[in-house]
């Protein structure tokens, strides 16, 4: 009875548009150290690591939920392949609604009339589980982020499952691990073809509303597909509710909702990847410390570790071409023990004031009025249009002492943007990835000839930065993101 009575109240939240909340609990009375989670978050902040939240929860209780400016409570983070855990769930949902036979199901077999490309027998091998597992034996270039890679070529291709299905082949299927998002996205079509409906709306009324997860976005791609290598957004707290999902081997409200032992034996089941783990029905596995993962690009993370029942959850905009810090070690490393720990409030008091200082908008400290105002009110012409620029303006802001207006002329159209010079983010109205949201813009003069803008989308995984260096009528400018892109262009006074 309680587990009906929980389900009805997860249900109506969800129809209502709001969440449901989570339980929460002093980090002591789960065995955590208060004066190591705040030791975490201080380290975060003195490094300057590019993290915008991390979450801590432990028996289904969450300990600590900390954001950094400009990621706020409620907001959606976009989990790239985080993504590909959510697709292989759902397909481990169907297998349980019997909606598929078997994981040993051939993939062919949903795709009937599809070209092939070159014949291959091995082809004709594939199975459901092997998608699932990164071992389709399918050609593969996983690197999204080169206009050359296999994914790009498929994310512009009018039929990408089209795209994946005539690939040759470079390994007999279940031979060697390859990382591979086309694998993700065969398996969200059939998916999506067996449910009947497009596997946003699949996940959105099978799986997050019951969890009470009631706001999320999936973004579709222009054939109307949800993909099932990236693209879904989810806010953190959901992000936890999903760990626990998994952590509880698939059982929702009392309801088995997975094939028994599809998280559940994870650890048990790995297979080797690279890199030290292993990775098995669209999870990465850390055998060493018996924990199971949802990895996406530029830090976004679910890591699961069933022994202590714990789950973190990590969001962030590190970039392609930094080490990345171990963050979520950071975390683990504050559970002590089984028991509760004595309470300690002077260490809670210092975990609540290290959120607070991260979560909160800096002091603003307003720029001196003449730096950099020669370089005011000029029209600057880009020939080159680096990234889509033609031309741009700075001018002060009158409505706003402690910013700038940067007037852009681009491929996009003419835009003007508010850019803080206070220390402080300027929010303004935009998309990211197909949705509506914000884009966030701050600036400093590094001297008196050279503007550093640093711009992102604070629900997002991308970050730019750009530098404006000005001699006289000349102007140098430099963009580079946190994928490993950047470009020089070179721009002069409109005459």
């Amino acid at each position: 009875m309680r587990h009906c009575c929980l389900g009805f109240a997860l249900l109506l939240f969800a129809m209502l548009g709001v969440a449901a909340p989570l339980p929460v609990a002093t980090p002591e009375s789960e065995g955590i150290s208060s004066e190591k989670l705040a030791d975490a978050l201080q380290a975060i902040e003195r490094a300057g690591w590019p993290v915008d939240s991390v979450l801590l929860m432990r028996r289904g209780r969450v300990v600590l939920d900390a954001y950094v400016y400009p990621f706020a409570p409620g907001m959606l983070h976009d989990l790239r392949s985080v993504t590909k855990s959510h697709t292989t769930t759902l397909l481990g949902m169907a297998l349980q609604a019997n909606k598929i036979k078997a994981l040993g199901d051939k993939l062919l077999g949903f795709f009937p009339g599809k070209p092939l490309g070159q014949p291959d027998p091995r082809k004709q091998a594939i199975t459901l589980g092997q998608l699932a597992d990164m071992r389709s034996g399918l050609e593969w270039d996983e690197a999204g982020y080169r206009p050359d890679s296999s994914l790009a070529r498929m994310l512009a291709s009018s039929d990408p499952t089209g795209f994946v299905l005539a690939l040759p082949m470079e390994a007999a299927p279940g031979e060697a691990f390859s990382y591979n998002g086309g694998n993700m996205n065969l398996l969200a079509d059939l998916l999506a073809q067996r449910w009947g409906e497009p596997l946003d709306a699949v996940a959105g009324r099978l799986l997050f509303a019951p969890l009470g997860i009631a706001d999320y976005y999936w973004w579709r791609n222009p054939q109307g597909q949800a993909q099932g290598e990236a693209g879904l957004f989810l806010a953190p707290q959901d992000m936890a509710r999903m760990g626990q999902f998994w952590l509880s081997d698939g059982v929702l409200n009392g309801e088995r909702v997975l094939p028994e032992g599809w998280t559940g034996r994870l650890l048990q089941e790995v297979l080797p990847a690279y890199g030290g783990l292993g990775y098995r029905r669209g999870f990465w596995i850390n055998r060493e410390r018996t924990q199971f993962l949802a990895n996406g690009r530029h830090g976004q993370f679910i890591v699961v570790e069933p022994g202590r029942q714990v789950v973190a959850v990590i969001t962030a905009k590190f970039p392609e071409d930094q080490i990345m810090p171990d963050v979520a070690s950071l975390l683990f490393a504050a559970i002590e023990r089984e028991q509760a720990l004595p309470e300690n409030l002077p260490a809670q008091a210092r975990l609540g004031a290290l959120m607070r200082r991260l979560a909160s908008e800096p002091a603003s400290q307003l720029p001196e009025p003449a730096r950099g105002a020669k370089w005011r009110d000029r029209l600057y012409r880009l020939p080159a249009e680096p990234a889509g620029i033609r031309a741009f303006r700075l001018k002060q802001n009158p409505a706003d002492p402690g910013s700038l207006l940067w007037e852009v002329d681009w491929a996009g159209g003419t835009r003007s943007w508010q850019v803080g010079m206070d220390g402080r983010f300027r929010l303004q109205d935009d998309h990211y990835f197909g949705r509506a949201t914000r884009l966030a813009l701050r600036g400093r003069w590094v001297d008196e000839q050279t503007l550093e803008l640093e711009t992102q989308y604070p629900e997002g995984s991308m970050r730019w930065l750009y530098r404006l260096a000005f001699a006289g009528s000349k102007v140098a400018l430099t963009v580079r993101d946190n994928q490993n892109w950047s470009l020089s262009a070179q721009g002069e006074l409109a005459r």
